[in-house]
C-alpha cells in the first residue's frame, strides 16, 4: 500500500523556500542516488527511502518542499526529518488529518486553506508523538 507524506515551506501564507544545503547536509550520510529531483536513501539499520525534492523554479539552490512516498520507518530517516523541521519554516503533513511543526511561530505562516483542510499543526519534535499521530490518520 502506498502512503505519502510531505514537508512544505510557507512564509506569510505563501509557498516559501529554504536552502537546499539544509536538505543535503541532513541526508548526506544516507544518499545513495540522486537523479534530478529524485533522491534515494539507505540507512544503517537497512531502512531505505526516497524523496522528491521540490526546487524553486528560479533557483535550484532553494527548496520549497519534499515529498515522500512510502517513507522509511528507520529512526535515522525520522531524525533527519525532525532536523529539517527544526532548521526551517516548514510543516510535516500526510494524507488524512495531521501535521507537525517544530516551532509554534510557524503556524502563523501557513495558508488559511491549509489550516482549514489539515487543521492546526501539533508543535512537537518527538518522534514517538509523530508516529502516534500518523497511526490515527
Amino acid at each position: 500500500m502506498s502512503w505519502d507524506m510531505w514537508i512544505g515551506c510557507f512564509k506569510d501564507g505563501e509557498v516559501g523556500t529554504f536552502s537546499c544545503e539544509i536538505v543535503e547536509a541532513a541526508f548526506k550520510p544516507y544518499i545513495v542516488e540522486r537523479q534530478g529531483d529524485h533522491w534515494e536513501f539507505e540507512f544503517p539499520d537497512d531502512g531505505a527511502g526516497q524523496a522528491t525534492v521540490h526546487y524553486d523554479e528560479a533557483n535550484r539552490n532553494l527548496v520549497s518542499g519534499l515529498a515522500f512516498n512510502r517513507p522509511s520507518s528507520s529512526p535515522y530517516f525520522w531524525t533527519v526529518l525532525i532536523d529539517i523541521l527544526r532548521q526551517t519554516d516548514t510543516v510535516l503533513f500526510w494524507a488524512g488529518e495531521g501535521s507537525v511543526v517544530a516551532h509554534q511561530s510557524m503556524i502563523a505562516n501557513l495558508p488559511e486553506g491549509f489550516l482549514e483542510s489539515i487543521g492546526t499543526p501539533t508543535v512537537t519534535t518527538d518522534m514517538q508523538a509523530i508516529f502516534k499521530m500518523i497511526e490515527k490518520a
